[in-house]
Protein backbone atom coordinates (compact mmCIF):
# COMPACT_ATOMS: atom_id res chain seq x y z
CA UNK A 1 0.00 0.00 0.00
CA UNK A 2 1.71 3.38 -0.79
CA UNK A 3 0.62 6.34 0.61
CA UNK A 4 0.77 9.65 -0.78
CA UNK A 5 3.07 11.74 0.92
CA UNK A 6 2.09 14.97 -0.11
CA UNK A 7 -1.69 14.14 0.93
CA UNK A 8 -0.31 13.54 4.15
CA UNK A 9 2.03 16.73 4.70
CA UNK A 10 -0.75 19.14 3.29
CA UNK A 11 -3.06 17.68 6.13
CA UNK A 12 -0.93 17.79 8.80
CA UNK A 13 0.17 21.75 7.57
CA UNK A 14 -3.62 22.60 7.05
CA UNK A 15 -4.57 21.15 10.77
CA UNK A 16 -1.59 23.24 12.11
CA UNK A 17 -2.27 26.18 10.08
CA UNK A 18 -6.12 26.02 12.00
CA UNK A 19 -4.80 25.78 15.06
CA UNK A 20 -2.57 28.68 15.19
CA UNK A 21 -5.55 30.34 13.68
CA UNK A 22 -7.84 29.55 16.20
CA UNK A 23 -5.20 30.29 19.01
CA UNK A 24 -4.53 33.87 17.82
CA UNK A 25 -7.96 34.54 17.62
CA UNK A 26 -8.63 33.11 21.02
CA UNK A 27 -6.08 36.14 21.96
CA UNK A 28 -7.87 38.38 20.00
CA UNK A 29 -11.22 37.68 22.20
CA UNK A 30 -9.57 38.72 25.53
CA UNK A 31 -8.02 42.02 23.90
CA UNK A 32 -11.33 42.64 22.47
CA UNK A 33 -13.50 41.29 25.87
CA UNK A 34 -11.10 44.04 27.91
CA UNK A 35 -11.44 46.90 25.78
CA UNK A 36 -14.96 46.54 25.47
CA UNK A 37 -15.98 46.21 29.42
CA UNK A 38 -13.33 48.85 29.54
CA UNK A 39 -14.70 51.51 27.20
CA UNK A 40 -18.46 50.31 28.29
CA UNK A 41 -19.51 49.06 24.74
CA UNK A 42 -21.13 46.06 26.77
CA UNK A 43 -24.47 45.94 25.10
CA UNK A 44 -26.82 43.81 24.22
CA UNK A 45 -25.81 43.89 20.61
CA UNK A 46 -22.24 44.03 21.22
CA UNK A 47 -23.18 40.70 23.49
CA UNK A 48 -24.42 38.78 20.82
CA UNK A 49 -21.95 40.15 18.47
CA UNK A 50 -19.18 37.98 20.13
CA UNK A 51 -21.03 34.98 20.87
CA UNK A 52 -21.80 34.48 17.28
CA UNK A 53 -18.22 35.12 16.79
CA UNK A 54 -16.98 32.73 18.74
CA UNK A 55 -19.43 30.51 17.78
CA UNK A 56 -18.57 31.13 13.96
CA UNK A 57 -14.66 30.72 14.79
CA UNK A 58 -15.47 27.55 17.19
CA UNK A 59 -16.97 26.16 13.87
CA UNK A 60 -13.01 25.34 12.32
CA UNK A 61 -12.84 22.52 14.34
CA UNK A 62 -14.70 18.88 13.77
CA UNK A 63 -18.30 19.17 14.93
CA UNK A 64 -21.77 17.42 14.63
CA UNK A 65 -24.29 18.39 12.03
CA UNK A 66 -26.27 20.10 14.95
CA UNK A 67 -23.58 22.71 15.91
CA UNK A 68 -23.79 23.91 12.54
CA UNK A 69 -27.55 23.75 12.07
CA UNK A 70 -27.42 25.75 15.24
CA UNK A 71 -24.80 27.98 14.05
CA UNK A 72 -26.68 28.98 10.93
CA UNK A 73 -29.93 30.02 12.94
CA UNK A 74 -27.84 31.80 15.47
CA UNK A 75 -25.84 33.09 12.76
CA UNK A 76 -28.54 34.33 10.74
CA UNK A 77 -30.73 35.68 13.86
CA UNK A 78 -27.65 37.93 14.69
CA UNK A 79 -27.40 38.84 10.81
CA UNK A 80 -31.02 40.47 10.75
CA UNK A 81 -31.10 42.17 14.23
CA UNK A 82 -27.52 43.69 12.81
CA UNK A 83 -29.19 44.72 9.93
CA UNK A 84 -32.07 46.05 12.05
CA UNK A 85 -29.53 48.13 13.87
CA UNK A 86 -27.80 49.69 10.86
CA UNK A 87 -31.25 50.68 9.18
CA UNK A 88 -32.08 52.75 12.52
CA UNK A 89 -28.64 54.44 12.26
CA UNK A 90 -28.43 55.02 8.78
CA UNK A 91 -25.62 52.85 8.07
CA UNK A 92 -26.65 51.35 4.90
CA UNK A 93 -23.95 49.44 3.59
CA UNK A 94 -23.48 47.81 7.14
CA UNK A 95 -27.04 46.99 6.66
CA UNK A 96 -25.60 45.35 3.05
CA UNK A 97 -22.88 43.48 4.27
CA UNK A 98 -25.15 41.71 7.38
CA UNK A 99 -27.96 41.42 5.04
CA UNK A 100 -26.00 39.33 2.99
CA UNK A 101 -24.74 36.74 6.17
CA UNK A 102 -28.01 36.42 6.82
CA UNK A 103 -28.82 35.21 3.70
CA UNK A 104 -25.77 33.04 3.34
CA UNK A 105 -27.18 31.36 6.99
CA UNK A 106 -30.15 31.40 6.44
CA UNK A 107 -32.18 28.16 7.98
CA UNK A 108 -34.96 27.90 5.49
CA UNK A 109 -33.12 28.33 2.08
CA UNK A 110 -29.60 26.73 2.97
CA UNK A 111 -26.91 27.64 0.82
CA UNK A 112 -24.73 24.44 0.04
CA UNK A 113 -20.54 24.92 0.16
CA UNK A 114 -18.38 22.43 0.45
CA UNK A 115 -16.11 22.39 4.26
CA UNK A 116 -13.65 24.47 2.87
CA UNK A 117 -15.26 27.33 1.69
CA UNK A 118 -17.43 27.13 4.72
CA UNK A 119 -14.28 27.37 6.76
CA UNK A 120 -13.41 31.09 5.08
CA UNK A 121 -17.13 31.96 5.02
CA UNK A 122 -17.89 31.46 9.14
CA UNK A 123 -13.90 33.23 9.33
CA UNK A 124 -15.34 36.51 6.77
CA UNK A 125 -18.40 36.40 8.87
CA UNK A 126 -16.63 36.16 11.92
CA UNK A 127 -14.20 39.35 11.31
CA UNK A 128 -17.29 41.08 10.17
CA UNK A 129 -18.98 40.54 13.58
CA UNK A 130 -16.13 41.36 15.36
CA UNK A 131 -15.40 44.45 13.58
CA UNK A 132 -18.92 45.93 13.87
CA UNK A 133 -18.84 46.44 17.44
CA UNK A 134 -16.55 49.14 16.92
CA UNK A 135 -18.40 50.36 13.49
CA UNK A 136 -21.80 50.12 14.30
CA UNK A 137 -23.12 51.34 17.82
CA UNK A 138 -26.42 51.57 18.96
CA UNK A 139 -28.03 54.77 20.08
CA UNK A 140 -27.95 54.35 24.48
CA UNK A 141 -30.62 55.85 26.34
CA UNK A 142 -28.98 59.01 27.89
CA UNK A 143 -29.18 59.08 31.69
Amino acid sequence: MRINRNFCSMNLFSSRVFVRIKNSFMLMYWKIIKEVVMKSFLTFSAIIRLIGSILLFWALGEHTYGYYSLLRYISFGVGIYLVYISMSMKQIPWAWIFGMIALIFNPLFQVRLERELWAYVDVISGIIFLASIFFVRENLPSK
